[in-house]
C-alpha cells in the first residue's frame, strides 16, 4: 500500500537523520547527502541504462499474480482497501523490483557504519519490507533478488568505490549551507542534527 510505503521510507529516514545512533551528529548531514546522491544516481541507472537492457534481453514479464492460475489477489478479497489505499498485489512491468532497489542500497549504505545489534535491525526490516511484495504477487524472487540486488550493487558500486558520492554531498553541503545557518538560528531547530551538524 501507498501509506506502508510512506511510513517505511519516514523509518528509512530516521536511520539516516537520528544523530549519534548510527551516525554522530556532525556526520549526518553528510550520510544523509551522499545517500541521497547515490539514489539518484540509482534512479538515473534504472530509468536511463538499465531499462533498454531490460528490453533489448526481454526481461519484462508480468508479476505471480497475473500469471499464476488461482492466485489470490488481495485487491479481489478487500476491494474496498484497493480502492482507498492503492494497493499492490499485480504488475504488468515486474522486473526488476524498484522498491527492493531502493531498499537494498539502504541496507549496503548503512552496513559498514552500523554496530551489532544496529545490523540485526536493519537486516529483520529489510525482509520485512521486501516481503510483501512477494506474497501480494506483484513480484518474483528473481525481481527482488536479481533485478533489485543488481541495482543496488551497481549503484553502491558507482557511487562509493568511484569520487561520485564525495563530490556530490559536498556540493549539496555547499548548497544548502545558507538555508542551514538561518535555520540554526532558530531557537528549537538547533537541536535537529540535520540542521546544527
Amino acid at each position: 500500500m501507498r501509506l506502508a510505503d510512506l511510513v517505511l521510507g519516514l523509518l528509512m529516514l530516521g536511520f539516516l537523520l537520528k544523530g549519534n545512533w548510527i551516525f554522530t551528529g556532525a556526520q549526518v548531514r553528510s550520510a544523509l547527502y551522499a545517500f541521497l546522491s547515490v539514489l539518484f544516481l540509482l534512479l538515473l541507472i534504472r530509468s536511463i541504462l538499465f531499462s533498454e537492457v531490460v528490453k533489448i534481453m526481454h526481461w519484462q514479464h508480468d508479476g505471480p499474480s497475473l500469471v499464476v492460475d488461482g492466485a489470490v489477489r488481495l485487491s479481489t478479497l478487500f476491494p474496498d482497501w484497493a480502492e482507498h489505499w492503492s494497493m499492490k498485489d499485480s504488475s504488468r512491468r515486474s522486473f526488476p523490483g524498484d522498491h527492493a532497489s531502493v531498499l537494498l542500497l539502504w541496507a549496503m549504505f548503512l552496513w559498514p557504519f552500523a554496530s551489532g545489534r544496529q545490523r540485526l535491525l536493519i537486516g529483520f526490516l529489510s525482509v520485512i519490507v521486501l516481503l510483501p511484495r512477494l506474497v501480494s504477487g506483484a513480484h518474483w524472487g528473481s525481481d527482488v533478488f536479481v533485478g533489485g540486488m543488481f541495482l543496488g550493487l551497481v549503484s553502491f558500486g558507482w557511487g562509493f568505490y568511484t569520487p561520485y558520492a564525495a563530490k556530490a554531498s559536498t556540493l549539496l553541503e555547499r548548497l544548502s549551507a545558507p538555508v542551514l545557518q538561518r535555520l540554526a538560528k532558530l531557537p528549537g531547530l538547533r537541536r535537529i542534527s540535520l540542521i546544527s551538524g
